[in-house]
């Protein structure tokens, strides 16, 4: 564990020196240090454009999937909606016919029931 700390610690000393060696290697000459400068610019510029890319095509997606979750539930709402309206005038058909069979004269009524 502390060898690993140790060589974790040489390691980032070893990236920070050789980054900033890198920095003071830098051409003296103005047209050579501007055309780095421009190159790393169009570098990140590139980086901005390729996450926007893809936060765009994340919020794409999820647009997406929330419509299409929507539609399902719109649709499922639809059903059921039609199968409780169907229930119910099945319901209100039964209710009428035991209405009218209530509403007859009792002589219709032994018969039937013979």
């Amino acid at each position: 564990m502390k060898n690993m700390l140790k060589t974790s610690i040489v390691l980032s000393l070893a990236a920070v020196f050789a980054a900033s060696s890198l920095s003071f290697a830098a051409p003296a000459d103005k047209e050579a240090r501007k055309a780095a400068i421009e190159q790393r610019r169009e570098a990140n510029k590139a980086k901005m454009e390729e996450r926007k890319a893809a936060r765009e095509a994340r919020r794409d997606a999820r647009r997406k999937m929330i419509e299409e979750r929507k539609a399902k539930r719109e649709s499922h709402r639809a059903a059921m909606k039609q199968k409780r309206d169907a229930h119910q005038s099945e319901m209100k058909q039964e209710q009428e016919k035991f209405k009218q069979e209530m509403n007859k004269p009792e002589g219709a009524a032994a018969p039937a029931q013979q």
